[in-house]
C-alpha cells in the first residue's frame, strides 16, 4: 500500500504507526510532536495536557523540576495559577485543592476586613504575600456568583471551576446536588484519559468517566456526545 506523504514524513522522523495515530488523534502536528519528544514527552495525550495547561516544549522542564506533571499542571491552570504561584505552592507543600482552599479562606478574611459598600461585588485579594521577587500576587476575586449559578446554589469560586470544565449552570447543579465537587470531577475525568475539550460534552450527555471510556471504545465520538448533550439540555430547558 502506498504511504501518504504525511505518514511517510512521520515515519521518517522516527515515529511508529501506533505513535503516529496517537499524536494525530490528539491534534499534535509533526513539528510539535518532534519538539515534545525532544522534551521527553513521549505521548500525544501527555503533550495535549501540557498544551492545555499553557506549557510548551521549551518550558515543560521547569514544571517538572517543580514537581508537577501534566495532569496536575492542567488542574493548576484550570484554577488560574501561573507557574510562579505553582512553584511557590509546591515549595510550601500545597497541591491545587489545598491552594484553592487557602485562597478561599484568604478571600473570606480579606472580604470581611474590607467591609465592602453595598453593591460592591469584586474585591481583589492576595493569596500569597509575594513571590521570590517580593512582589504581591493577586490571584483571586471575591464576588457574588452570577444569578444563573446562584440559582443552582453554587458559590462564585465553584462556578469558576465548573465554567473552566465547560459546564452550564444547570449541568453543574445536577452534579453538585449529587455531592460532586468540581475539582474531584475534573480529576476523575483526567484520570480516565478523556481529552479536556470533550469532558463537558460527555458529562452533559449524562455519562460517567467509565461510561464515556466504554462508549469511546465502541466507536461513539465526542461529536455524538455533544449532540446528546444538546438534546438533553434542550429537553430540560437549559438556556443556550
Amino acid at each position: 500500500m502506498t504511504q501518504s506523504p504525511d505518514r511517510a514524513a512521520w515515519r521518517g522522523a522516527g515515529f511508529a504507526d501506533d505513535e503516529i495515530d496517537s499524536w494525530i488523534r490528539w491534534g499534535i502536528p509533526l513539528p510539535g510532536a518532534v519538539a515534545w519528544r525532544s522534551a521527553d514527552v513521549l505521548t500525544g495525550s501527555r503533550a495535549a495536557q501540557w498544551t492545555i495547561a499553557g506549557v510548551t516544549p521549551e518550558t515543560v522542564a521547569h514544571w517538572r523540576a517543580a514537581g508537577v506533571e501534566s495532569t496536575e499542571a492542567v488542574r493548576w491552570h484550570e484554577l488560574g495559577f501561573a507557574f510562579a504561584q505553582v512553584r511557590d505552592c509546591k515549595r510550601r507543600g500545597l497541591g491545587p485543592e489545598k491552594a484553592l482552599g487557602e485562597a478561599k479562606k484568604s478571600a473570606e478574611r480579606k472580604a470581611a476586613a474590607a467591609k465592602p459598600v453595598a453593591g460592591q461585588v469584586d474585591v481583589p485579594v492576595p493569596l500569597f504575600e509575594g513571590d521570590d521577587d517580593g512582589l504581591a500576587i493577586v490571584v483571586r476575586m471575591v464576588s457574588d456568583a452570577p444569578p444563573e449559578w446562584a440559582a443552582e446554589e453554587i458559590s462564585a469560586a465553584d462556578a469558576k471551576v465548573w465554567s473552566l470544565i465547560g459546564l452550564q449552570p444547570a449541568e453543574a447543579g445536577r452534579l453538585a446536588r449529587q455531592g460532586c465537587a468540581p475539582e474531584d470531577v475534573a480529576r476523575q475525568w483526567w484520570r480516565a484519559g478523556i481529552a479536556y475539550d470533550e469532558v463537558a460534552d460527555w458529562i452533559g450527555a449524562g455519562f460517567s468517566p467509565a461510561e464515556a471510556t466504554e462508549q469511546r471504545a465502541q466507536g461513539v465520538t465526542a461529536e455524538q456526545a455533544a449532540a446528546l448533550r444538546a438534546l438533553r439540555n434542550n429537553d430540560e430547558g437549559v438556556d443556550w
